[in-house]
């Protein structure tokens, strides 16, 4: 083998060495990685309309608890209406923040942390 053939094979085996180059070295490696596999948004309408549904109908008893009480009617029942209300209001924001930061795409939130309805 004649002398520039030597450097070529020389300098392919020194390319091909296993230690990583400057590029690769801040990528995460496989182990660091979350791998998630998020299914479209339409996958989770069910979980979507009732954390809405919770919400809106939560802050409506809420507000009409309100009125009642505001009206000052001896025979109104507006205990209940703010305790179902509450009930309602509770889990609907919940639910409805996560859907809304997952829509966003916000670190740590994802559709995969809604509850099954």
């Amino acid at each position: 083998m004649d002398d520039t053939m030597k450097d070529v094979v020389l300098e392919s085996k020194l390319n091909s060495s296993r230690r990583p180059s400057l590029d690769t070295l801040n990528e995460p490696t496989l182990l660091q990685r979350e791998v998630v596999f998020e299914k479209p948004l339409r996958h989770y309408y069910k979980q979507i309309l009732l954390s809405s549904w919770l919400l809106i109908f939560g802050v409506t008893l809420i507000v009409a608890g309100f009125v009642l009480l505001v009206k000052d009617e001896k025979e109104s029942h507006w205990g209940g209406c703010f305790g179902l209300g509450g009930l309602l209001f509770v889990p609907g924001a919940y639910h409805t923040r996560i859907v809304y930061l997952s829509i966003r795409k916000k670190q740590g939130y994802s559709f995969s942390h809604l509850s099954r309805f």
